[in-house]
């Protein structure tokens, strides 16, 4: 390992300063304090729902606050892109608990009702993976609280996704293809991304993706609607989005709306220099 002094690892990183609200500078770059306000301008739209559970919440602000040290050093970009695709499968399991109030109905074959007491997930998974309770002869299964149906769940979030679709947290039948999206991105950080590197407007794109995902499972769309489109009025960003179109290609288009790409460039910062 180099070691480095204090001052060298305060030295902003020329690749972070390449990058300007007018797109990848080949021919300059913006200064460092310009740079470090320009990637925390782009991801300030993002913000949480109050209704967000704590966990959730704190995870996801804890990243976002480290995206900013990308100015340092501009390999904080990969790892917060990759740490924000596990915080989605956080937000879905917080999500699960606070829907059940902690108490989580599975039924076996014969027709038992078994209410599964826990206070975080972590227990919940033990309780229903003990004596084969999801295999037959036992053949535990959930019972959706919206229809009754009775699905498979084994904790994990393919299951949760099934769960939050027939609960109706997760609408429409182009999302339907497309959420398996969402559990390839887990796996591939889960099990070993592989040597890679991203840009920041990568993982501003995540961030900002991550963070509509998790305040509608909340129940509560957000303005920009950059993954999931709506028919939201500007002036009502409480209403419901309806459909969920995780993927729609006018999600790319980001509105025009200060925090994001939406600098004062009187000031010189996100102009390169």
């Amino acid at each position: 390992m180099d070691i480095r002094s204090l001052e060298e690892l305060r030295q902003a990183d020329e690749r972070t300063l390449r990058f300007t609200s007018f797109g990848l500078a080949t021919g300059g770059k913006l200064r460092p304090e310009n740079a470090a306000v320009f990637q925390q301008e782009v991801i300030s739209h993002a913000e949480l729902v109050p209704a967000v559970a704590e966990g959730t919440r704190n995870t996801f602000e804890r990243l976002r606050s480290l995206h900013a040290y990308g100015v340092l050093f501009y390999d904080i970009f990969t790892a917060v892109e990759d740490l924000t695709n596990l915080v989605i499968e956080q937000a879905f399991r917080d999500r699960f608990l606070e829907f059940h109030h902690g108490v989580v109905p599975f039924e076996d074959a014969r027709g038992t009702v078994h209410e599964v007491t826990a206070a975080t997930f972590d227990v919940l998974h033990g309780e229903i993976h003990k004596e084969s309770r999801l295999r037959k002869p036992q053949r535990w299964r959930l019972r959706l609280r919206r229809t009754g149906e009775l699905i498979y769940f084994d904790g994990m979030l393919d299951s949760l996704l099934r769960w939050a679709r027939g609960e109706g947290l997760l609408r429409g039948q182009r999302n339907r293809r497309l959420e398996p999206i969402l559990k390839r991105f887990r796996d591939r950080v889960a099990h070993g991304a592989g040597d890679h590197l991203v840009m920041p407007v990568d993982t501003a794109r995540t961030i900002s993706d991550a963070a509509e995902i998790i305040n509608h499972l909340w129940g509560s769309p957000t303005p920009w609607r950059t993954a999931l489109p709506g028919t939201v009025p500007a002036s009502d960003p409480g209403s419901r989005v309806e459909p969920w179109r995780l993927g729609d290609k006018r999600a790319r288009q980001l509105p025009a709306r200060p925090g994001i790409l939406g600098l004062n460039l009187r000031s010189g910062a996100g102009r390169a220099s």
